[in-house]
């Protein structure tokens, strides 16, 4: 079976020698370049995309990662005919999957894919009859997504505590804050009560390992943190390294 890795995917010599293989129909999974009216219409029989989200909520990239941003209660994945917009064709099928509180990306991801393996012999056998059913996606409800940037992953102190504690549970050791110049990522997180008028960001409380900082509505613990250059240790010894004491702003 030949394997083609094209940087340029809709230039015409890679459609060229895709035309030259006759296809019936053409399968993208997890495949980030947009596909272009000449390669969409090269298979006889479809061109089908599965993309992690139950659209048409959640087009476009990262769509697992902004739906634990959002704290949705459901992700999924759906199987739909590629045309030329993002994300936007008539659906064939839909998969739901529960989110959890503790998901990650990555454990979410793994849920979704192992619920949808059986679509593709499903899909090709349904092709090959001649019986599937593609139905138009509604429009309502419709959102999208770009690539995610570094200042979506900077830690707003001002928001919510289970908003923070579901970014950081989402992505572990990509959320960050500064402070003394130096980027603290942080890797778990636990919303705890705390004691009224504390300002976001303030560090209510250091103990040997754990911390405790104020958010809008409360406290979040932390126990692991990491720097820029990899290294791991807990947020109490981090404190201590970068000079900050309780009651000052993280």
């Amino acid at each position: 079976m030949p394997i083609y890795c094209p940087d340029r995917p809709n230039d015409s010599e890679f459609i060229t020698r895709l035309r030259g293989l006759n296809p019936d129909l053409l399968i993208a999974i997890g495949y980030t370049n947009i596909l272009k009216k000449p390669i969409l219409e090269l298979p006889r029989r479809c061109a089908v995309n599965f993309h992690a989200s139950l659209l048409p909520a959640y087009r476009g990239k990262h769509p697992v990662f902004w739906c634990l941003r959002n704290g949705e209660r459901w992700s999924g994945l759906t199987v739909h005919i590629m045309d030329e917009g993002i994300d936007s064709g008539d659906i064939l099928y839909q998969v739901k999957v529960r989110t959890r509180r503790t998901d990650t990306v990555a454990s979410l991801y793994e849920r979704i894919l192992s619920r949808s393996l059986a679509l593709i012999p499903r899909l090709v056998e349904e092709v090959e009859r001649g019986v599937i059913r593609p139905e138009p996606q509604e429009q309502s409800g419709a959102s999208y997504h770009s690539s995610i940037r570094e200042e979506d992953l900077r830690i707003d102190w001002g928001a919510p505590a289970e908003s923070i504690r579901r970014w950081i549970a989402a992505t572990p050791g990509e959320c960050f804050a500064t402070s003394r110049g130096e980027r603290i990522f942080f890797m778990d997180a636990e919303v705890t009560t705390i004691p009224a008028g504390k300002i976001p960001g303030e560090i209510v409380k250091i103990g040997r390992e754990l911390g405790v900082v104020a958010a809008r509505d409360g406290g979040l613990r932390f126990r692991r943190v990491r720097f820029q250059n990899g290294e791991v240790g807990t947020f109490g010894e981090t404190c201590h390294r970068l000079g900050l004491r309780e009651g000052k702003q993280i």
